[in-house]
C-alpha cells in the first residue's frame, strides 16, 4: 500500500513540474522597478566615495598612532609598530575595480 501511494505521490509532483514550466518565464519574472544594468556616472560616484573613505580613514587612523598624537589602551600592536596586515586598502580597490570594470564596458557599449 505504502508503495502505491509513494507512485502516486511521485507521479503527481512530476506532473505538476511539467505542468508548472512556462515559456515566458523571463517576462513573468522581471522586475520593471529593477534595472538591469546600471549608468556609468552612478558606477563612479560610488567607487570615488568608497576609496576616498578607506584612503582617508586608514591614513588618518595609522597616521595619528605612528606619530603617537593618540595611544590605545586595548589593542597596543600600532603603538608598538607591529603592523602586521594592512589589507583595508586593497580590499577597497579590489571591490571596486568591478565597478570600474562595468562602467569601461558600459563606455564602450554607448561610445
Amino acid at each position: 500500500m505504502k508503495i502505491k501511494t509513494f507512485k502516486k505521490d511521485k507521479v503527481t509532483l512530476l506532473s505538476l513540474f511539467l505542468l508548472g514550466c512556462t515559456g515566458d518565464f523571463e517576462e513573468i519574472n522581471s522586475n520593471p522597478n529593477n534595472p538591469i544594468v546600471a549608468t556609468p556616472n552612478l558606477l563612479l560616484t560610488g567607487v570615488e566615495r568608497d576609496m576616498m573613505t578607506e584612503l582617508l580613514n586608514e591614513s588618518w587612523s595609522i597616521g595619528n598612532i605612528v606619530i603617537q598624537q593618540t595611544a590605545k589602551n586595548q589593542f597596543v600592536n600600532e603603538d608598538r609598530y607591529l603592523w602586521g596586515e594592512l589589507n583595508r586598502i586593497w580590499n577597497a580597490v579590489y571591490d571596486n575595480m568591478r565597478d570600474v570594470n562595468n562602467i569601461l564596458i558600459r563606455a564602450e557599449e554607448t561610445e
